[in-house]
């Protein structure tokens, strides 16, 4: 008799079919917990029962049980090949958009405004990437991130330090800690972009870099001078957002 002939005289639990779905195994899942929901109802009967302990029906409800698994998970790889497809057709269609970008980035240095559609096609580029990375990571963030990465990078490119400015000059302790995060990240790109004017432009990140992290000493040094401990502490945070703390 075939394992699904067996499993059709031992049908499964209710309260284990609730069980035997993929949202049990997203999160925290416990496989000691999980296994103790699968056999709890069957010990108790077990115990109530007259006569020699039986095991069939524990063998038939893990029979039943692994079928049930092996179904969920060969609906989980289907879905994320899936999902792995997209994200690759997406990543390739970024890559087009950025050499398309790199192939005309001299006209764009000299007519960034009729450019600004294209930037932003491979903003809206990087959003979809973020957003379908989400299905499989759960981030959204990235998405954004991506996209104010690519944004400074160019500004960057122009040595327009404008935005930044504003966020390290009157952004408050939230500014300053977002500046880091983001010369972080930049600095990690820059040193992947191959384009003609990379190195020009991974030197304007490494300059500006260099100065924010000299002010940051300095309100470090200024803290510890008035008895700031407060602001000691963020300062410090800020530097080990930007690199660590190898500043420190």
């Amino acid at each position: 008799m075939s394992n699904s002939s067996r499993n059709k005289l031992y049908p499964l639990d209710p309260s284990l079919e609730t069980r035997l779905t993929l949202a049990t195994f997203e999160d925290k899942f416990d496989l000691k917990e999980f296994l103790g929901t699968v056999t709890e109802k069957m010990i108790t009967q077990s115990q109530e029962e007259p006569g020699p302990f039986s095991p069939v029906p524990f063998i038939r409800t893990f029979e039943s049980a692994v079928d049930r698994l092996i179904t969920i998970r060969k609906d989980l790889q289907q879905r994320t090949e899936q999902m792995e497809k997209s994200v690759r057709q997406a990543e390739r269609e970024f890559s087009t958009r950025m050499k398309g970008l790199n192939d005309n980035f001299e006209e764009v240095s000299k007519s960034f405004a009729g450019m600004e559609g294209r930037i932003s096609e491979v903003g809206r580029t990087a959003i979809r990437i973020g957003e379908q990375l989400e299905s499989v990571h759960s981030s959204r963030l990235r998405a954004q991130a991506a996209c104010d990465i690519i944004g400074f990078y160019i500004q960057f490119s122009r040595n327009d330090v404008t935005k930044m400015d504003v966020l390290r000059k009157e952004g408050g302790k939230e500014g300053r800690m977002k500046l880091a995060i983001l010369l972080r990240r930049i600095n990690t790109t820059a040193k992947e972009v191959d384009i003609p004017i990379s190195e020009k432009v991974k030197e304007n990140i490494d300059r500006y870099c260099e100065k924010f992290e000299k002010d940051m000493l300095r309100l470090f040094d200024r803290s510890y001078r008035k008895g700031d401990p407060e602001m000691m502490a963020h300062s410090a945070k800020v530097l080990l957002e930007f690199n660590g703390g190898s500043s420190c």
